[in-house]
């Protein structure tokens, strides 16, 4: 079955809509947009979005991070595996398209293996392409870490932890989304991370373990 190009990018366009104040609270809107994305993804054959992406860097640069925004909403995890694939799959052609013409965007390097891993398959390499061609990204250095640490990692990957952890830990906001992250993660991922943090300086510590104590 073939779509419409409204129907074909619909899933990815959903995800960057903003939450209407006022109309639905904020989870239940998340909770509904995801319902929404499923349904789409489900009915959509990855092959045809690449027919109709559109042409300018900044478009496409859009459709990445909406990929990214309902990949790494915490819903998603809620969602049955298929559909998770689908998603996966569907992110994946946009990703796969873009590199093909920008292979240093490093948005897109993120996107394909956070669309690897919601297919089940090994996202490592992607992830290292995102860390190589990452800059001074900080949310984009949370977002290596987070995926980075749901995976059983080879020694690379494991250095980029500490290295995304190393440049998280040098700003306030960094800070912030190593605490995040820290107080989501289970034993086995906190003491992933505990090993980075205790390579850091003592005032870092100290400044990461203060803002671990203000979430609770």
């Amino acid at each position: 079955m073939r779509f419409p190009l409204r129907v074909v990018i619909g899933f990815i366009v959903l995800a960057g809509l903003t939450y209407t104040s006022g109309v639905l609270a904020r989870d239940e809107w998340r909770a509904q947009r995801q319902a929404a994305l499923s349904n789409i993804a489900l009915r959509l054959d990855p092959a045809q979005i690449t027919l109709h992406l559109p042409r300018t860097v900044e478009s496409r640069y859009r459709l990445l991070a909406r990929c990214d925004a309902v990949m790494s909403d915490g819903f998603q995890n809620l969602q049955p595996p298929e559909t998770r694939a689908a998603v996966g799959a569907a992110c994946q052609s946009v990703a796969d398209h873009i590199l093909r013409d920008a292979p240093s965007l490093s948005l897109a390097h993120l996107v394909r293996a956070q669309a690897l891993a919601e297919q089940g398959q090994d996202p490592q390499d992607s992830l290292l392409a995102a860390h190589k061609t990452g800059g001074a990204l900080l949310w984009m250095a949370a977002r290596r870490l987070r995926l980075a640490l749901d995976i059983e990692a080879r020694a690379a990957v494991s250095e980029m932890i500490a290295a995304d952890i190393t440049q998280l830990a040098e700003a306030d906001l960094g800070r912030n989304f190593l605490a995040a992250i820290y107080l989501r993660a289970d034993a086995g991922r906190r003491a992933a991370m505990n090993a980075a943090f205790a390579t850091l300086s003592p005032d870092k510590q100290a400044q990461i373990v203060a803002q671990i104590r203000r979430r609770l």
